[in-house]
């Protein structure tokens, strides 16, 4: 079998959700970090054009749905990150109120 550059970019993608998965179970990512989650979208989206390629039509629906439950669990974080930003701010500042006044 010769391989052609679409079979390097299909190994690619699965070698990136592997390496993701073994980071998750060594304990180097956690399955709520980012990176896990931005690893995942960018694996899932190579695996989604390279089953395309192939005309691998039932892998394509597998890896859409796996990048939509990546990208949902990366913008969660997104919200998360932004509403622990602006408590801290809001608490900051009335911190700086409270001590003014006295």
């Amino acid at each position: 079998m010769q391989w052609e550059p679409i079979d390097y970019l299909g190994l690619v993608g699965g070698v990136l959700l592997l390496f993701a998965f073994w980071r998750v179970n060594n304990n180097k990512w956690k399955v709520s970090s980012p990176l896990y989650e931005l690893d995942n979208v960018i694996a899932s989206l190579i695996l989604v054009f390279y089953t395309w390629q192939k005309h691998a039509y039932v892998s394509v629906v597998l890896n859409i749905v796996w990048a939509v439950v990546a990208f949902r669990g990366l913008s969660s974080y997104a919200q998360r990150r932004a509403m622990t930003n602006r408590s801290f701010a809001r608490g900051f500042r009335r911190g700086k109120k409270r001590r003014a006044k006295l």
